[in-house]
């Protein structure tokens, strides 16, 4: 026994070893490692060793479903039937999922894909291994990385850098009727550091990443370039006085559209040229907002702006909203011990910030909200949102026939109450919804408008002894613009219940009932569904549920009308089985 124990320790020793190795090797050589697993794998060290040694999981289970409609299935299968099987073992936290998928002759199967994604810790320091990501400023970089990456996060001081791949490259058979868009290798390297605590600090960031120009076939080089980049961002926080605080978040990119075009001398250039090979294609973009906040204990008032300009972009974020400036006021009120909460809040917007667009675009947006909790069973709420979007000169002056000018607004309010007897429980909501959406242009005013009211009704009762739930609706829509009016009325109605001494078995039935007016067409539509499900000790589940829809159209034109009638139906039956093959449990000491 002593000597299996201590081979199983050489064993596990050497595998270890292994295993770094082959890491070490594949961040050396930018390839995925044959170690750890493809679903997200970011343990501590403490974490791993909590983690259950070994657990092996899995489900079976069919799918079948039967659909006809007397209008024609339009494609659909009358009858689709699927069979699957799923398989998972965990290995001190590690998952490896498998699995199987048979539908209608079609099959499918899916297996880990092995690479490594891993932060071990300790104490205030952490190691990224594999596919990670750290957090940086919005402004430079947000997106996961493929390499090794270290932070501290100490007290007051913290800094952190990464090195890794971005992007894999894809480079199919250019001959390939089905290849896929292709793409540069891309890598890329990132620093930050910062100091001071929430109340006060500031951070600085750098990254800077680079598209491989040879990584992909030289036929894919012609329809796509290469490119590069380099952003620097700062971001910190201020307490002013007691109340207020000031906080900004700004980044500036130098970014390169075609690594290939000519170089920019270092004379021109200066001492950027040492961290960034300018081309002609290289351009410079600055973004950064700000905000100056007034907090209280019932009361926060904050006023901020936002610069982003044209062209801003980083290889780090993705894609980046650009050209446009926005200056707003936000407010937040809580009064009555938190019973009443009120929050506002204004922006101004605009767009064209280096005048060269045709037209320049302005929007104002103003909203605000009330809630009431007027007691433990009433509640109110109401909310406002306007906007205003305005089209002004730019390159080109605006006319009339194609100004843009329009005003949305929307109000929405509801009232829920719950009371309580001694075997029921009631709910009552109304809810009310109106918006109205106008064109102010001179020409077309009213051509556009359309105006929406919407009123909702529901009642629930829960009924103890029966342990049985009840619950009636009712909503209206009525929306008018140019071309008429639209209406739909809607009634629906449902229930539930559990039976057995367990509560395993569980049946639900709903129906309801519609008309839709538009245009000269009236639409009726009546609809059933019932549902059950039953389970046997927690591991075998069976569904057994079935719809009908009855609908028909009545069309009217002059002094004649045609009515056409339709239907659908759809059963479906599943069943599942969850079983465990093997379990070894983490032993806990006993204190």
């Amino acid at each position: 026994m002593i000597r299996h124990t201590h081979e199983g320790a050489k064993y596990r020793g050497s595998s270890v070893r292994t295993m770094l190795r082959l890491t070490v090797l594949a961040l050396a050589l930018h390839i995925p490692p044959l170690c750890g697993l493809g679903g997200a794998f970011a343990q501590s060290i403490d974490q791993i060793a909590k983690s259950d040694p070994l657990i092996i999981t899995g489900a079976i289970g069919t799918q079948n479903t039967f659909y006809h409609s007397s209008m024609g299935n339009d494609g659909r299968a009358k009858l689709s039937n699927t069979l699957y099987a799923n398989l998972n073992i965990s290995f001190y936290g590690i998952n490896m999922p498998f699995s199987f998928y048979l539908s209608n002759g079609t099959t499918s199967w899916s297996y880990p894909q092995f690479s490594l994604s891993m932060s071990p810790s300790w104490h205030d320091w952490t190691l990224h291994l594999g596919e990670r990501s750290m957090s940086f400023s919005n402004y430079v970089y947000n997106s996961p990385f493929y390499g090794v990456g270290l932070e501290y996060g100490g007290h007051n001081i913290r800094f952190g850098a990464f090195y890794g791949r971005l992007k894999r490259a894809i480079s199919d058979d250019p001959t390939d009727p089905a290849a896929r868009s292709p793409q540069y290798a891309r890598f890329g390297w990132g620093f930050k550091v910062g100091y001071g605590t929430g109340k006060n600090y500031i951070d600085l960031f750098v990254f800077k990443a680079k598209d491989r120009f040879g990584s992909i076939d030289e036929y894919w080089q012609n329809s796509i370039v290469p490119q590069e980049n380099l952003a620097i961002g700062v971001k910190g926080r201020v307490s002013l006085f007691k109340h207020f605080s000031l906080t900004a978040n700004a980044a500036t990119s130098l970014f390169t559209y075609d690594t290939r075009a000519a170089g920019v001398p270092d004379s021109i250039i200066g001492k950027w040229g040492k961290l960034f090979d300018a081309k002609y294609t290289s351009n410079s973009r600055f973004a950064g907002d700000a905000a100056l906040n007034y907090s209280m204990r019932n009361f926060n008032l904050s006023l901020q702006y936002k610069y982003v300009q044209p062209q801003y972009a980083t290889l780090g974020t993705g894609y980046v909203s650009n050209n446009y400036s926005s200056f707003g006021l936000g407010t937040n009120l809580s009064l009555f011990r938190g019973r009443v909460t009120v929050n506002g809040n204004f922006s101004h917007q605009q767009d064209n910030l280096s005048g060269d667009q045709l037209y320049t675009t302005k929007g104002l947006v103003y909203n605000g909200a009330l809630n009431w909790r007027v007691s433990n069973s009433l509640n109110l709420n109401a909310a406002y949102n306007g906007y205003r979007q305005l089209q002004t000169d730019g390159l080109a002056q605006v006319t009339d026939s194609s100004k843009v000018d329009r005003l949305m607004h929307s109000l929405t309010s509801s009232a829920n109450y719950n009371f309580q007897t001694d075997e029921l429980l009631h709910g009552i909501g109304v809810s009310y919804n109106f918006s109205k959406n106008l064109d102010r242009n001179i020409l077309t005013r009213g051509a556009g408008d359309v105006t929406t009211h919407a009123i909702g009704t529901n009642y629930s009762l829960n009924v103890d002894p029966w342990e049985m739930a009840f619950n009636v609706a009712y909503n209206h829509q009525r929306s008018k613009n140019s071309s008429g009016n639209f209406t739909t009325n809607m009634w629906s109605f449902g229930t539930g219940r559990a039976f057995l001494k367990n509560k395993d078995l569980h049946l639900d039935a709903s129906l309801s009932y519609a008309i839709n007016e538009a245009q000269g067409t009236k639409t009726n539509t009546f609809g059933g569904f019932l549902s059950s499900s039953y389970s046997i000790k927690e591991v075998h589940q069976f569904g057994l549920s079935a719809g009908y829809n009855n609908y028909k159209q009545t069309f009217t034109y002059a002094e004649n009308s045609a009515t056409t009638k339709n239907w659908d139906v759809n059963v479906s039956f599943n069943y599942s089985y969850t079983f465990t093959l093997l379990e070894i449990k983490r032993k806990v000491k006993e204190k």
